[in-house]
């Protein structure tokens, strides 16, 4: 990643460098903060997933009891000019 800071050319390099470790040391915490919550709710979220994707395997395994399309069975029907037809 790569931070671009406008600094005025009065400024003293002490204070500068001074300005660029306090970015710095905020950068990390942010860093740190942002890893410890994705590591608590990783696991919350990885077992959500995987409870979802199994119900989504159990309805993908279903049989398909109804021929039509899901435009047909939502009532869609494509007229010959290109709209849908409104019955």
């Amino acid at each position: 990643m790569q931070v671009t800071i406008n600094i005025p050319e009065t400024l003293p390099p002490a204070i500068i460098k001074q300005r660029i470790r306090e970015l710095e040391e905020s950068l990390q915490q942010e860093a740190r903060q942002f890893a410890s919550a994705s590591d608590k709710q990783a696991p919350k979220k990885s077992a959500k997933f995987l409870k979802l994707m199994a119900i989504a395997g159990d309805c993908a395994q279903l049989p398909t009891i109804d021929p039509r399309s899901a435009d047909e069975i939502l009532g869609y029907q494509q007229s010959p000019i290109g709209l849908w037809d409104a019955e």
